[in-house]
């Protein structure tokens, strides 16, 4: 047997530590790739995310509403969803004009090769403002 290498109980427990350290890790490794897998393409600009919801927050949850003040509170907040969702269409319009005449701005300045190339690339990556709305029945 080669000096220093034996195989007792301390050096399993040291290979368990070993492989443990080395589990934890990876893990750290994985998790830290993830996020930047998802925050990789956020880049410097602006991103407005609006959420509106019907849901009852759990802040009215804990106060033990009453079956009448939970449907009234319920009501609200479905009437409350909706005003956000007006303000939004009415919202959409007005960036998709400051985004418009960005572009032609920028456009512009551009030689006919270079705006091909943009156009080429819009083409290839899709829109510049995206709009998702799941609604719940």
């Amino acid at each position: 047997m080669t000096p220093g290498w034996s195989f007792g109980t301390r050096d399993s427990l040291q290979r368990a530590r070993i492989a443990g350290a080395l589990w934890l890790l990876g893990a750290f490794g994985l998790g830290c790739g993830s996020m930047w897998w998802v925050l990789r393409d956020r880049g410097t600009g602006v991103r407005v995310m609006i959420t509106a919801t019907d849901a009852l927050p759990s802040e009215l949850q804990r106060l033990r509403l009453s079956d009448t003040q939970r449907s009234e509170a319920q009501a609200a907040l479905s009437r409350g969803r909706d005003r956000v969702l007006r303000v939004v269409d009415s919202f959409e319009p007005a960036m998709q004009s400051a985004m418009d005449s960005t572009d032609q701005e920028i456009r512009l300045m551009l030689t006919d090769t270079q705006r091909a190339q943009l156009d080429s690339s819009r083409a290839l990556h899709g829109p510049t403002m995206r709009r998702e709305r799941k609604v719940r029945p």
